[in-house]
């Protein structure tokens, strides 16, 4: 299992400094323009680069401001963190982070990373969490008994992402299996209310803003929009990457009244 995760985030890892789909030259300058100024500031060796801590600190510093991600396994030694600014992000088993490390460390001979090193691990990570969201997007048209290969109508594209944001947000007590079960939990949230209202304001937003951003190239004799998977990918990038900062004090309570909810 280890070799397959490390094989895993090579693959990523060469992809996203090979300026592949996802890791393009400009996601690359945008990392780097966001680290530069911390990177910096951290002590160096007498390599000029930075150490493991200092890289654990960076990284988990870019996510925390970025996105309001906190990820398991990158939190700096020490470090208390308000978890009612970021959201928990778990991804291939909490290993990742610390691979990544090992992979840039065993390519620099335990020299320490440089700038650009820092900038292929976030990139990297990012990447992974994304593929992640994928998969949890795949699994979200499965419990809606709906096809990947059929374009969804409105109705449907908000079917599918809420239960995206719904396992999301649960993480590792999410329902990935039982479609019946997922389909009772949206059923009983919606009719107790509580923060559900704003975790569908969420959703909405996030589809009419890619509406609009998309105008130009939709098929303007429709007349009700359609959505390929492709665009639901592009959207859940997008409530991915957003989430964490979306996050307030009331939405914290988001997560417990679903694990109450799952517990009736």
């Amino acid at each position: 299992m280890m070799e397959e995760i490390q094989q895993c985030l090579q693959d990523s890892m060469q992809e996203v400094l090979r300026g592949g789909a996802r890791g393009a030259r400009s996601g690359l300058e945008k990392i780097e323009g966001s680290i530069w100024q911390t990177y910096q500031a951290l002590p160096k060796n007498e390599f000029g680069h930075i150490g493991p801590r200092a890289v654990r600190y960076l990284v988990h510093n870019y996510f925390a401001k970025e996105h309001g991600w906190l990820i398991k396994g990158l939190e700096p030694h020490g470090h208390q963190t308000d978890v009612s600014e970021v959201h928990e992000v778990n991804i291939l088993q909490d290993k990742a982070p610390a691979l990544v490390e090992s992979l840039l460390e065993s390519q620099r001979a335990g020299r320490g990373l440089a700038l650009q090193d820092a900038v292929a691990m976030v990139a990297t990570l990012e990447r992974l969490i994304f593929d992640e969201a994928i998969k949890l997007l795949q699994t979200s048209y499965k419990l809606n008994s709906l096809a990947m290969e059929k374009p969804l109508d409105e109705a449907g594209i908000h079917e599918v992402l809420t239960s995206y944001l719904i396992l999301f947000e649960m993480g590792d007590r999410a329902m990935l299996q039982n479609a019946n079960l997922h389909r009772a939990l949206k059923t009983r949230a919606a009719e107790v209310g509580g923060n559900w209202p704003l975790l569908v304001e969420f959703e909405q937003d996030a589809v009419s803003n890619f509406g609009f951003t998309h105008k130009h190239i939709r098929n303007p004799f429709l007349s009700t929009p359609k959505f390929a998977f492709e665009d639901a990918v592009e959207i859940v990038e997008g409530l991915t990457a957003d989430y964490g900062k979306w996050q307030n004090t009331e939405c914290q309570q988001m997560k417990s009244e679903l694990m109450e909810l799952d517990s009736q």
